[in-house]
């Protein structure tokens, strides 16, 4: 019976306990290109920023976001992002929720 059991877990038949992580709402530049919003892990512990290019094209984007704990603010870039293309980046503010966010670069790529 054990054995049965243990291979449920591991085949993932039984359901997920796991928590969901606590995430933002999706928040948009003003030209629409670019959205992002930060999620927190469950255990409450670190995160991770979740962003995309809305553009209609393939663009190279940098980001700062500055966070509510009053810490040095984090920036990124990710090159060569096609249009609809979304990434993560990990975080370890993100718990404390974001305060603002700016587009420091969109740069339209040939």
């Amino acid at each position: 019976m054990r054995k049965i059991l243990f291979l449920l877990v591991v085949l993932g038949v039984m359901p997920n306990l796991a928590v969901a992580d606590q995430c933002t709402p999706w928040s948009h530049d003003n030209s629409g290109r670019f959205k992002i919003k930060s999620c927190a892990y469950d255990n409450h512990g670190s995160g991770y920023l979740h962003y995309g290019n809305t553009g209609r094209q393939t663009a190279s984007i940098c980001y700062k976001v500055t966070f509510r704990n009053g810490g040095k603010p984090q920036t990124g870039c990710h090159s060569y992002m096609a249009p609809g293309e979304e990434t993560k980046s990990s975080c370890y503010n993100c718990k404390d929720g974001v305060l603002r966010w700016e587009l420091t670069k969109y740069k339209v790529e040939q």
